[in-house]
């Protein structure tokens, strides 16, 4: 797991055509099984071609399950599930985006939590 920067991502979405937002979603699935410590979900590359095979409707479940996951991994945030479904159905890198700001910060608290 690691801190990515959002706006270079947003931006990849763009330039890349939408090859960006796939690699994205590839990694955040992974942090949030790595977060999550939930060996029965499947990996970022399984996300990627169940969404592809479904015709992006496994895209739109694993949005609200993983925004699930890091609510519940997380209780002092609040539960975003719903947005998040939302804005992937509009927008899937402002949805990603969502996602990777909760698990930058999830990050940053553990790395501060390490250094007391």
């Amino acid at each position: 797991m690691q801190k990515r920067d959002l706006v270079l991502w947003i931006i990849l979405a763009f330039v890349t055509c939408g090859i960006g937002p796939i690699i994205w979603m590839i990694f955040i699935a992974d942090d949030v099984k790595k977060i999550a410590q939930d060996q029965q979900s499947p990996s970022g590359g399984v996300v990627v071609l169940l969404t592809i095979v479904t015709c992006g409707i496994y895209g739109i479940y694993w949005a609200y399950t993983a925004s699930q996951k890091l609510a519940k991994v997380d209780p002092t945030k609040q539960d975003n599930s719903i947005l998040n479904l939302v804005l992937y159905l509009v927008c899937m890198p402002a949805a990603l985006a969502m996602m990777q700001n909760q698990i930058n910060h999830m990050i940053d608290a553990h790395h501060a939590a390490q250094q007391q």
